[in-house]
């Protein structure tokens, strides 16, 4: 099959992923449930108050956002259709999303919950108009920035793997300062931890998010008629496969109360918020990897298998750890952790591959319309991807926060005044089944539409081949592009302000993105196929290292055991023994008794240093086919093994015991040891065969 040629460089495509971690990073506030326990735990606002609100403007969203696709479709500009959205939107984004959080401490003294609940309403109105205006255009780009679908893949893997990376640290932020504020480690309330995390997504995520206007260009043709509201709604109900995958989504906003109740199970039957940060972290970890396996995966199947595939593996998988945990789900946190890692290593590969091929699906509908009718509608097509989002999710955390009451979880005040949750006799395992199983389960009913998708296979492949062969025959030469120089006109030479947004030069009258397009289009290739010519070299030798061969995956998967026995008790100190699980407990609970006990702060520091130095092994094995690879992991496993073995000396001069725990991270960082010098010959066999 011939290499489809590359449009979009390295560092655009870093750009747009930058920008969705960005935008990732203040969204994740809202999302998986913290909105809800926002507004009802903290900002004091009865749920059914609450439920209400999301619910309704999860409808409004029904509407705004395919308006703001009709109105996209129509924008002509000398900066594209999209880019002037992408350009305005980060400021007043970063301004709402403070606002919105900034309730609690603006009404501080405000007795009336009327107040409250208008206040509510006002701020999520316009935060969500904002987002809006910013998420449509945003994923209209990734189908408009390039005419090549290898493109449009890479730079979606390449946003949902950095909004996982990067856009995730806010929910892995939150959770630990409200543990620090329920515990008193430190004098902030939970309204101050939920108006911090905004000002900091305000500007350092809307400051990434301003990426996608400043560095992302459109290069896919556009008519130079602006279509009318009436007939870009026209292409979207005829577009059967786009209106399956709407079907399919809304049916799965009943599975995402698992989101909202998993933030309940942690804060209301572990208590221990923070969980979720080693729980989710070896399927963190794997899901990353999972990204470089997706061309391999859609070489074996198509994207509507691979969804199906998903929800049916979820379904099974949720099953299977319910009625393993039934027992100790809210009694054993060492086990109920073990099992729910578990869960998600497995599902982690599934789960990320399913975060880029909805949205590429989403494309191929764009795609197949511009087949049957000669008409691109972006702005409609993905404001779908965006309003059945953000409706699913509305749905599911209105439904989980209205479900609340039922299973007997309230809130009310302490004698100091601390919001404390008063639960009934079953409410635990309510929550436990609302988060495991129930949604699981009411996700089969979304196989059912997708059944019927038959955007797939070789009618795909045809599709995709009589579009390029259009394209090529009109030479692309109507097509939206920026301009280099875009304060000149590239005719004429006229000077334009920045806020002059016309297509034509108001001098010479040439429409401004078309003319020289063929030119730009050259440009970008070239430049594109060098850049992507380095880092491909680069990502070969990432790959050897890590997903390479067999011997790699296990020396990789090799590098978080030693982090996993750590669960297991390593000392025992005061005849208690210490784990992982039990230090960090004892840290946000009193954390004077950590680091004013030397013994305690010994252990700490040890369970430190396994994690870190097994981080530090795990990036610097990336790099492990160079020249001096084998040598730099050895030396490094052996300074790995060194320092706990002396870190866990001296905690035992001082007062602790030598636990079960200790010789399993000694024994798994001395197998890594061993699988170098395995991976090392497998490295000098494959030399050998190439030779």
């Amino acid at each position: 099959m011939e290499k489809e040629t590359r449009y979009v460089g390295v560092k655009e495509t870093l750009s747009y992923g930058l920008a969705n971690a960005g935008q990732v990073f203040g969204y994740n506030l809202i999302a998986g449930g913290y909105l809800s326990l926002f507004f009802t735990k903290v900002f004091e606002i009865p749920p059914a108050a609450v439920s209400t609100m999301i619910l309704f403007l999860g409808i409004w969203d029904t509407v705004n956002d395919p308006l703001m696709g009709g109105i996209i479709d129509k924008t002509r500009t000398r900066y594209g259709k999209l880019r002037p959205y992408l350009l305005f939107v980060p400021l007043p984004l970063a301004i709402t999303t403070i606002m919105l959080f900034a309730g609690p401490e603006i009404l501080a003294d405000a007795k009336s919950t009327t107040v409250k609940i208008i206040y509510m309403y006002v701020s999520y109105f316009i935060w969500e108009l904002f987002y809006t205006l910013g998420d449509v255009p945003f994923w209209s780009m990734s189908a408009a920035i390039s005419p090549s679908t290898s493109d449009r893949t890479r730079v979606i893997s390449t946003a949902r793997f950095l909004s996982g990376l990067i856009g995730g640290l806010s929910t892995t932020m939150l959770v630990v300062m409200m543990d620090f504020s329920n515990k008193g480690v430190w004098n902030i309330t939970l309204a101050q931890d939920f108006l911090i995390l905004a000002c900091i997504a305000g500007v350092f995520g809307m400051g990434l998010f301003s990426l996608a206007g400043l560095k992302i260009r459109e290069r896919v043709s556009q008519s130079v008629k602006e279509p009318s509201l009436l007939d870009n709604f026209k292409v979207l109900i005829k577009n059967k496969p786009l209106l399956l995958i709407i079907v399919a989504n809304v049916l799965g906003s009943l599975g995402g109360i698992s989101n909202v109740f998993q933030t309940y199970y942690y804060s209301e039957v572990l208590d221990l918020n923070s969980a979720v940060l080693w729980i989710t972290l070896p399927g963190t970890l794997l899901g990353f990897i999972s990204y470089l396996l997706i061309p391999k995966l859609k070489e074996k199947m198509d994207n509507k298998h691979i969804v199906m595939m998903n929800i049916i593996f979820n379904a099974v998988l949720g099953t299977a750890v319910f009625f393993c945990g039934l027992g100790f789900y809210k009694t054993n946190v060492v086990a109920i952790s073990v099992l729910l890692m578990l869960q998600n290593f497995f599902f982690a590969f599934f789960q990320t591959v399913n975060n880029v091929i909805p949205t590429e699906m989403i494309g191929d509908t764009v795609d197949y319309m511009e087949w049957k009718t000669g008409k691109r509608n972006e702005g409609v097509s993905f404001s779908v991807l965006t309003f059945v989002g953000k409706l699913t999710g509305s749905l599911s955390t209105s439904i989980g926060t209205a479900l609340l009451p039922l299973i007997g979880l309230t809130f009310t005040k302490d004698t100091v005044g601390n919001s404390v949750a008063v639960k009934g006799e079953h409410t635990d395992l309510w929550i436990w089944a609302l988060f495991i199983l129930i949604p699981k389960l009411l996700g089969l009913i979304t196989l059912i539409p997708y059944a019927f998708y038959n955007l797939n296979g070789e009618k795909l492949k045809q599709i995709r081949e009589d579009l390029k062969n259009r394209r090529e025959e009109k030479a692309k030469v109507q097509a939206i592009g920026g301009n280099e120089n875009e304060n000149k006109c590239p005719k004429c030479g006229a000077k334009l302000s920045p806020f002059y947004l016309k297509p034509n030069c108001p001098s010479c009258g040439v429409n401004i993105v078309q003319y020289g397009f063929d030119e730009r289009l050259e440009s970008d290739k070239i430049r594109a196929e060098k850049e992507w010519e380095r880092f491909d070299n680069f990502l070969n030798g990432l790959k050897k290292s890590s997903i390479g061969s067999p011997i790699a995956i296990v020396r990789l998967i090799s590098f978080s055991l030693p982090t996993v026995a750590l669960l297991i008790p390593v000392y025992k100190v005061n005849g208690a023994g210490i784990n992982l699980i039990s230090i960090i407990k004892s840290i946000i609970s009193d954390s004077a008794s950590v680091f004013q006990n030397k013994t305690m702060l010994l252990c700490f520091i040890s369970f430190a240093a396994v994690i870190l130095t097994s981080l530090v092994c795990a990036v610097i094995s990336l790099f492990s086919y160079t020249k001096n690879g084998y040598k730099r992991n050895i030396i490094l496993s052996g300074i790995q093994i060194c320092t706990f073995i002396a870190l866990s000396t001296v905690a035992v001069i001082n007062g602790a015991s030598i636990f079960a725990g200790a010789a399993a991270v000694i024994l798994l960082q001395i197998l890594t040891l061993y699988l170098h010098k395995k991976y090392k010959k497998s490295i000098e066999e494959n030399k050998n065969n190439e030779q």
